[in-house]
């Protein structure tokens, strides 16, 4: 209605829409969070009369359809069964490079894990085109998507969680403040043994990763040792390979020359933090003011020390960025001269802004040759 516009967006009874050969219905659940949303939607839909939804109990449905004539006479009707309820298991995760969205899609159905391929209420599909930023009514399509995470098992794979990404912002901000984060009843990380769903593909050294859960008290995982060349840079990969000389994925031995580069990478499980650190933004989003913040090295030759701070954040670059991890590093180190000869101990540890997680630790032995 324009002249009462933000009213009729409202009505939900006005949702509706039909062609010579198909109709299409917005079903509304609760108006708000007092009539049974998790999250408000931005919106706050109501009945033609202006009163607001209840969200309907668990159980089985039929939804019927009735097509009718302008003089009331039915034309055409259909049911359906539908079920409101809880999914038992839900992933967690995202779905770029198009190799990893496959390789999720593929294990979920392996393990009877729901992933969410459809698009949900109020986005837009970015992803028929070039990808700029999230589109549409954000408080709603956030509103739908928390809804699968409220009561499911969940698993959460760390791959390319990006700072802006909703698995961040809303779905792992959301469980931290539920402090359900460490328990494995609610909540499974997942990631790649290896870093990536394939390295060096369409190659002979071409290798596949295994999906690997992290164990009760793991907290960080090493994947892999590169050995780059002069184009390499600290926390960027270019999933085409061009910076890596060779890569080594068993890291009960690790071996390289005096002289070279290499990168350590890895990813860092997230532990349960102060709840009181999420605090909900209206759009459904939070502001997180703690989280896994810096990557500590100790090499040791068994006679000298050297000690380094690093980042996390890597960007992965597939043609253009496709995003940084908040979980995932990966450190760029030149192996010395004088360690030619030694095996190297390295100690690898990650810590949040309060520079506490002293589980999340990992040591490696490097032959140097």
């Amino acid at each position: 209605d324009e002249k009462d516009p933000y009213a009729s967006l409202r009505n939900a009874t006005l949702k509706c829409c039909y062609s010579d050969d198909r109709f299409k219905a917005v079903i509304v659940t609760a108006t708000d969070t007092s009539h049974g949303l998790i999250f408000d939607d931005g919106i706050g839909f109501l009945d033609e009369n202006g009163n607001p939804y209840t969200a309907l109990p668990r159980g089985e449905y039929t939804v019927t359809a009735t097509l009718s004539a302008a003089n009331g006479d039915p034309i055409a009707t259909v049911s359906k069964p539908i079920t409101v309820g809880d999914l038992p298991n839900q992933a967690l995760c995202r779905f770029n490079p198009a190799s990893h969205k496959a390789r999720m899609v593929e294990w979920c159905r392996q393990i009877g894990c729901s992933i969410s391929t459809d698009i949900l209420p109020g986005y837009l599909d970015s992803y028929l085109g070039k990808w700029y930023y999230h589109m549409g009514l954000l408080p709603m399509y956030r509103a739908c998507d928390i809804a699968l995470y409220a009561n499911a098992r969940i698993h959460a794979f760390l791959y390319l969680i990006d700072p802006t990404s909703t698995s961040y912002e809303t779905e792992l901000a959301y469980l931290q403040e539920r402090g359900v984060i460490e328990k494995p009843s609610r909540l499974i990380f997942y990631h790649y043994d290896i870093g990536e769903a394939v390295l060096q593909k369409d190659t002979p050294r071409e290798q596949t990763a295994r999906i690997l859960p992290f164990e009760k008290d793991e907290f960080l995982s090493v994947c892999r040792m590169d050995v780059v060349n002069e184009r390499a840079r600290e926390n960027l990969f270019d999933l085409n390979g061009n910076t890596v000389k060779d890569f080594q994925t068993d890291l009960s031995r690790l071996t390289v020359r005096a002289g070279e580069t290499v990168a350590l990478m890895g990813v860092v499980r997230p532990w349960q933090l102060d709840p009181e650190d999420f605090l909900k933004r209206p759009d459904n989003t939070y502001e997180i003011a703690n989280r896994v913040e810096s990557i500590h090295y100790t090499f040791t030759d068994g006679e000298t020390e050297e000690r380094h701070t690093r980042s996390l954040m890597l960007e992965r670059i597939d043609g253009d960025s496709i995003g940084r991890s908040v979980y995932e590093f990966y450190n760029l180190f030149r192996i010395h001269e004088k360690w030619a000869g030694k095996t190297v101990t390295v100690t690898v540890q990650a810590a949040d802004r309060n520079q506490k997680h002293p589980l999340a630790k990992k040591t490696l032995k490097i032959d140097v040759v």
